[in-house]
């Protein structure tokens, strides 16, 4: 009997110490998260306002501002592309796509009669894509 008793305690104060280290584990990485979440957000809300002046009301998402901050390095590109993706409503997978394809580079080399054409939302956007 005393090995049952014993063997059933020892299962019990293993099992108490997994709690208590899953426990502390989770508060850790809610924690790490918490900080990292702010401090995103801190940096987003820093370089949009210094990036994007002429932006006004209307505001880039978060995902927007990650994929900017990975992808541009230059300010005066990074705000452009901030423009363009308000201006036209690019979700975050059109964004990436224009910055991969160097879109702000190749802005207005074609030669072509869209502005002639078309009204000018249709004419950015025909000349953007080409």
């Amino acid at each position: 009997m005393d090995l049952i008793s014993s063997s059933t305690g020892y299962q019990d104060l293993l099992y108490l110490r997994k709690s208590r280290i899953r426990t502390a584990q989770v508060r850790a990485a809610l924690a790490v998260n918490q900080e990292l979440v702010l401090l995103y957000g801190g940096i987003g809300n820093e370089i949009l306002p210094v990036s994007a002046p002429r932006v006004g009301e209307r505001k880039s998402s978060w995902f927007h501002n990650c994929v900017l901050l990975d992808k541009v390095k230059a300010p005066v590109e990074r705000a452009w592309y901030i423009e363009q993706a308000i201006q036209n409503g690019w979700s975050r997978n059109v964004l990436v796509m224009q910055i991969e394809s160097g879109l702000y580079r190749r802005q207005g080399k074609a030669l072509t009669n869209f502005q002639a054409t078309l009204p000018p939302p249709q004419s950015d956007l025909a000349q953007q894509i080409i």
